[in-house]
């Protein structure tokens, strides 16, 4: 059903549904898709086209130093009768400056056994999103809810050694609620994901050879030639696996929403293609999660918000030797020799926010964020280790100013993320001076993950006035990352309701 409302209130159920959703859905941080029957927002389509550009010095050097995107969506939420359904359909079209080291796209960004070469050139990724909700009021007690997703994406490179990588991830959680009245409620939720990534570069140029890193953590590698493997194929396969369990609470003016999750996952990368099989690295991890929210209702919604995450991550190498099956025409294959764990990880956040807003009228939350994180990687010399501990302040306020029959929005954010003690950096022991690469990528890396920054941004909606059921908007916004280096980026679009 279509609704014709004030362009104000268009303004705040569509174009920054999220948050109003945030503001008025105690359950909007959960992750069991049953939290689409408490969406505010009822009825809506939507449709719209951004350019986003981001470009500067401050950045990981395994990430680019810039991108040009153009990104497309159409997005929609609907009741029919006690259900209620949600979708999207995203195309994102992105140009990527000066990228090197990293080759790889859509792995867990955890994931140390990655793939890459050392000539910077621009890489083009194509990448489509599709995800569909459902959820259903079974009479007054229960309520289930289903939601599945598709991503898939392509990178590709037009310098040698030109890199290649398809990857796809199809994730689907599962949902149930059961309601005592208006009392409280207690759910739980499970659900899968499915990835795999294959990846190979080409040449035109046969004549001149590249050096290819595989990497194993922490700047340690297996380095070999184009001349040996031009294509180098590899492959990725995994999976992930979670549950949880949430209780709802409502007295009166106060509703409180707790929730606690688990979730396990795997990446295995395979080299070789058809040809034999190389075991280039197992990723593994195991996530737990926490969540408790407290919300005051009356003319302003007040929420209070903690969230607390523990990642802990393992990687397992293979030593591998060389055969040839005489029997069967001279073939090559790798015979493995030992299993064993060379990389540990472990990553804990936890973070307190306070919100604040007035119905479709103003709002503002402050925060803070605690990460205490560390990795080792385990080498035939010293171990290597690196451990810091940081601490992110954050505050962020919007307000709606009718203009006439239109609407004009202003949100702007500020927040600020330093380090707290002494940082850990023990690269342990090259091989040597001429293959070690800790001064070109470990260090550089270290730096970006453990310097202090300020973030800043600032975005500017103007919503017009209805044209029978259609809503046209248009938004420009900026930001910043500076930590003695920059980080710039803008975005500009236009939506539409309809």
């Amino acid at each position: 059903m279509l609704l014709l409302v004030p362009a104000g209130e268009v303004f705040a159920q569509v174009w920054h549904a999220e948050r109003d959703n945030t503001a008025r859905n105690v359950r909007s941080e959960s992750a069991s898709p049953v939290s689409l029957s408490y969406h505010p927002v009822a009825d809506w389509k939507a449709a719209v086209a951004a350019w986003n550009f981001e470009k500067g010095d401050y950045h990981r050097p395994d990430r680019p130093a810039g991108k040009s995107e153009l990104d497309l969506s159409v997005q929609e939420v609907g009741t029919l009768g006690n259900v209620r359904t949600q979708g999207l359909l995203q195309y994102r079209n992105t140009r990527e400056f000066e990228r090197n080291w990293n080759s790889l796209t859509g792995n867990d960004p955890d994931n140390p056994y990655t793939l890459g070469d050392t000539v910077a050139d621009d890489a083009t990724t194509e990448r489509f999103d599709l995800e569909g909700a459902l959820s259903w009021n079974i009479g007054s007690r229960w309520i289930a809810a289903g939601k599945i997703g598709l991503t898939t994406a392509r990178l590709t490179d037009t310098r040698d050694p030109r890199p290649s990588n398809d990857f796809s991830r199809i994730p689907f959680t599962l949902g149930l609620e059961y309601r005592q009245g208006e009392g409280w409620s207690a759910g739980l939720y499970g659900g899968a994901e499915l990835f795999f990534s294959q990846f190979a570069y080409s040449l035109e140029d046969g004549q001149t050879a590249y050096r290819y890193y595989k990497m194993k953590g922490m700047g340690d590698y297996f380095a070999f030639s184009s001349s040996e493997s031009a294509s180098a194929p590899r492959e990725y396969s995994g999976a992930a696996w979670r549950v949880g369990i949430n209780m709802a609470l409502t007295r009166s003016r106060l509703e409180n929403f707790m929730e606690l999750g688990f979730e396990t996952g795997s990446e295995n990368a395979r080299d070789g293609g058809a040809a034999y099989e190389w075991k280039a690295g197992d990723y593994r991890y195991t996530r737990l999660t926490f969540l408790e929210r407290l919300d005051i209702k009356g003319t302003l919604r007040q929420s209070v918000v903690l969230q607390a995450s523990l990642k802990l991550m393992d990687g397992f190498w293979y030593d591998q030797k060389q055969r040839t099956d005489t029997e069967h025409g001279n073939l090559s294959y790798y015979e493995i020799m030992s299993r064993y764990k060379n990389n540990a990880g472990s990553r804990l956040t936890v973070e307190a926010c306070y919100r604040v807003s007035r119905a479709q009228s103003w709002g503002m939350s402050a925060g803070a964020t605690l990460l205490a994180e560390g990795h080792t990687h385990y080498t035939d010399g010293d171990p290597r280790k690196q451990a810091w501990n940081l601490l992110e302040c954050k505050a962020d306020a919007w307000k709606t100013f009718p203009v006439g029959a239109h609407t004009l929005d202003l949100w702007a954010g500020v927040g600020y993320r330093l380090p707290l003690g002494e940082a850990v950096y023990a690269t342990g022991n090259a091989a040597s001076a001429k293959d070690d690469i800790s001064e070109a990528y470990v260090a550089p890396v270290f730096a970006y993950e453990t310097s202090a920054r300020l973030h800043a941004f600032l975005r500017a909606d103007w919503v017009f006035a209805p044209v029978g059921q259609l809503c046209p908007g248009v938004f420009v916004k900026g930001h910043i990352l500076k930590a003695g280096t920059a980080w710039y980026g803008a975005s500009a679009g236009a939506f539409l309701r309809f």
